[in-house]
């Protein structure tokens, strides 16, 4: 037994065990920092929240805005069915349908978009009036006032949607038929 306790007195002592956790201290100035990044976090979700609601309020007049955003377009298309097609006018088929272009996919209306694209892709490669006939300039103001009329929104039906594509397909044939004829 004796032997047990010198043994036990001759092992050195050991290290003091380190607590599992510590108490530090943080500075003031990390204190006010840690403090606004809080803050600021709060803010940020407010705004946030603020911006959905506020922009739920505004997506109510999103349908509003696109037939008020169509009429210009509209009105060009009416007065073609009594007037020539010209540079001024077909101008201003370009100028409407580039507006409806850039506003339908975050108004909602993206086959509108898809539309407006192929009218304006038809004037841009065309560019001459008497090239473009008013027939196709029609359907597609026709189809994009069938889209707003109807309030045919986001991916719309199936048939929305293999009509935009046939619209935007025949347009493209016409134009790679015309380019063509004017290389020969």
């Amino acid at each position: 037994m004796n032997q047990a306790l010198n043994k036990n007195l001759q092992k050195k002592p050991s290290a003091p065990k380190k607590p599992l956790c510590e108490l530090i201290e943080i500075s003031s100035e990390l204190q006010k920092k840690t403090k606004m990044v809080a803050s600021l976090d709060v803010v940020v979700k407010k705004v946030e929240n603020d911006g959905e609601k506020a922009l739920a309020e505004l997506s109510a007049q999103f349908d509003e805005w696109m037939v008020i955003n169509t009429k210009p377009l509209i009105a060009i298309n009416d007065d073609l069915k009594e007037n020539p097609l010209n540079a001024e006018r077909l101008a201003k088929v370009y100028e409407a349908s580039h507006e409806i272009k850039g506003i339908a996919l975050t108004l909602g209306y993206p086959l509108a978009g898809k539309i407006a694209f192929s009218l304006c892709n038809l004037i841009e490669c065309l560019e001459v009036p008497n090239l473009i006939p008013i027939s196709v300039i029609d359907q597609h103001v026709t189809s994009i006032q069938a889209i707003i009329n109807n309030q045919v929104k986001n991916d719309g039906t199936s048939i929305a949607r293999t009509l935009v594509a046939r619209l935007s397909d025949v347009t493209l044939e016409y134009i790679d038929t015309i380019t063509k004829k004017s290389k020969n």
